[in-house]
């Protein structure tokens, strides 16, 4: 393996859903070289927002336009594409992504509504209609799909160097404008939380975690989540072992993410835990209990990071002992076979 590995990491340089909460309609990051504005339709459900929020019938077609301008004297290239929402693991809605898989359990993708990626090249200060098609399926479906129309730049940003050898990172633009489809403008389906299952992290092993799989199985939003964590051994509610309270948080529509609940440098034993979770908004408030258990192999490998835990000590101390017990062994064994000889 070489030595010097180059990473690169690729920045948003915008949450897209921040327009979700924005008055403005024309939406541009600092320093993307683009605009992209939605242009709403006559079938907008809510007049008050800058993103879609569009009441259709099952089966009906219809065209999204945004208009997308380039603000440079240069051409651009930028990737468009109709992305349904997930939440990150950071406890964050995001639409980032074309094709979701397990992170989102909606009836129906926009990858199915609304087609194929589309590649967008744009002269210098041009400004273009941009179309996203929705075919809504023949069946009906309650409360709301959620996600958004994402736009990439695809020109590779400038490589910033770290003070990590073989690390560096690459900045692109991203925006977007939020897509909520609806099929009724008189029932709303309500969130609901489900706390899932309870594990260990596996791959950030330097910063071990319990992680707690909260869904929401509905098609709707839950807004801004306030979440309290703690953990405690089974049997023993008022020793609270770690915590972890985390606010501003949001879920998308019928989606899950594992809630990280630190261990830090704390030993852990194997063994029964509990967990007791309380997530709530402006309306509701979930309260969740669920035991778990901590193998002696889980134990160990979150262990064996512990960076309060010097193990290099630790493994000489055991080599000393060990060449001191054979010493021993051997030496009595020498003497006994000597005294035996006489």
């Amino acid at each position: 393996m070489r030595n010097q590995r180059q990473f690169k990491l690729i920045l948003s340089s915008l949450l897209f859903f921040m327009m979700l909460f924005g008055g403005v309609q024309t939406v541009r990051a600092a320093g993307s070289g683009f605009t992209v504005t939605a242009n709403l339709p006559s079938n907008q459900y809510n007049q008050a927002v800058s993103y879609f929020d569009v009441l259709m019938a099952p089966g009906a077609k219809q065209t999204f336009t945004v208009t997308v301008k380039n603000l440079e004297n240069q051409s651009k290239t930028i990737k468009a594409e109709a992305n349904t929402g997930y939440t990150t693991d950071d406890g964050q809605e995001s639409m980032n992504r074309h094709e979701l898989g397990v992170l989102s359990t909606a009836p129906y993708q926009f990858n199915q509504i609304f087609g194929d990626v589309q590649k967008i090249t744009l002269k210098p200060n041009e400004t273009k209609q941009v179309t996203f098609t929705a075919q809504m399926p023949a069946k009906a479906y309650s409360g709301i799909l959620e996600g958004a129309f994402y736009f990439e730049d695809l020109a590779a940003g400038q490589a910033q160097a770290t003070n990590q050898a073989g690390f560096s990172i690459k900045n692109k633009f991203a925006m977007g404008i939020g897509v909520i489809l609806r099929e009724s403008a008189t029932v709303h389906a309500q969130p609901k939380l489900q706390l899932q299952k309870i594990k260990l992290s596996q791959n950030n092993q330097s910063n071990p975690a319990i992680l707690a799989q909260l869904m929401n199985d509905q098609p709707a939003t839950v807004g801004q989540l306030t979440i309290d964590a703690i953990v405690t051994e089974k049997g023993q509610p008022n020793k609270v072992l770690f915590r972890q309270k985390q606010t501003n948080r949001s879920m998308a529509a019928n989606s899950h993410f594992n809630y990280q609940i630190p261990v830090g440098d704390q030993w852990l034993n194997p063994g029964q835990y509990r967990v007791h979770l309380v997530a709530s908004n402006s309306q509701y408030r979930w309260t969740f209990n669920q035991n778990f258990t901590i193998s002696l192999k889980q134990a160990t490998q979150i262990n064996r990071h512990n960076q309060r835990f010097n193990w290099f000590w630790w493994l000489l101390l055991a080599i000393v002992i060990v060449l001191l017990v054979l010493g021993l062994t051997y030496y009595l064994g020498t003497r006994k076979r000597v005294k035996k000889e006489r």
